[in-house]
């Protein structure tokens, strides 16, 4: 199995038209736009992907034109989380035959599932595919929390590289996966204002939301920090702070992201109820703050 590469994934946005279609063009063009910089790693379909929005058939062919875009030149992972198992598998399957080089997946959200459930469930997936897991532990979103120690006894039972994406807001659970998993639990950083301790801490990835709008500053960060740079790291560090608070101060970060894309004259598009845009005040607040990094 081909390992995961280390650095910076971005979980790309999926626009969609006026007419509420996902927009075909605007996606490739985003994605043009990171290969461009330089970006390690894409991600479809996640949490800023609006996985939940979309249909089945509207998944696939974000899979399909993310793969097909990229066109090896980064690393592409598919968000193929569902309710159910038996769902997330064929999600799962249908990324490996098409290319996908992994899939992330966060525990079936609203059954809150048992520890049992979550092993049986992974197990399911893992043995369905021959592709890398990057496990989403996001309790606040999915109800229930992928700990340490359930992670790394999920390892052992299940001979496989693993990796995690940690969005608990623990920073202490990088380096507690690290010394409790060894080499059998790769952990990703998953909460943006948290990137430089995870990072500096050992996470072998960032998947950072904000990067769909400042990609650039976001991959100095990983390259400072990867270079063993960590005054450079902190100045960057620092610089998008005010970034990653704002996203998490208006808990809206699809529309701030959309809003984000758009400023930045690339394809942010309409969002599919119920989220709405930015008020005017914080698109104002925005605008500020992008302007602030000289990217608008």
């Amino acid at each position: 199995m081909e390992k995961l590469k280390n650095g910076l994934y971005i979980p790309i946005l999926t626009p969609f038209k006026e007419n509420g279609e996902v927009d075909e063009s605007g996606l490739r063009s985003n994605i043009d736009w990171y290969l461009e910089l330089g970006i390690q790693g894409l991600i479809c379909t996640g949490s800023t992907g609006s996985f939940e929005a979309l249909s089945d058939e509207e998944m696939k062919s974000v899979f399909k034109i993310t793969t097909k875009q990229v066109s090896g030149k980064a690393t592409i992972l598919a968000g193929t989380a569902a309710t159910t198992t038996q769902k997330c598998i064929d999600f799962s399957k249908f990324a490996e035959s098409i290319g996908v080089q992994g899939v992330m997946i966060v525990p079936p959200f609203y059954c809150t599932p048992t520890e049992e459930e979550l092993f049986h469930h992974y197990e399911a997936v893992a043995e369905s595919i021959g592709i890398p897991i990057l496990i989403y532990n996001n309790p606040r979103r999915a109800g229930v929390d992928l700990t340490p120690e359930w992670l790394v006894n999920l390892a052992k039972r299940i001979q496989r590289p693993w990796w995690v994406k940690d969005s608990s807001g623990d920073i202490k659970r990088i380096s507690q996966i690290i010394s409790l998993a060894k080499d059998n639990m790769t952990p990703f950083i998953g909460h943006d204002d948290l990137a430089l301790l995870g990072l500096l801490a050992g996470a072998s990835g960032w998947v950072a939301t904000a990067a769909n709008i400042v990609p650039e500053h976001a991959l100095n960060l990983v390259r400072a920090t990867e270079k063993g740079d960590v005054t450079r790291a902190r100045e960057v560090f620092y610089q998008l702070l005010p970034v990653f608070e704002f996203i998490k101060r208006t808990g809206k970060f699809v529309s701030v992201c959309k809003a984000g894309l758009d400023l930045r004259k690339h394809v942010g598009g309409t969002l599919r109820k119920p989220r709405l845009p930015l008020k005017p005040v914080e698109q104002e607040q925005l605008q500020i703050l992008l302007k602030g990094l000289g990217l608008i």
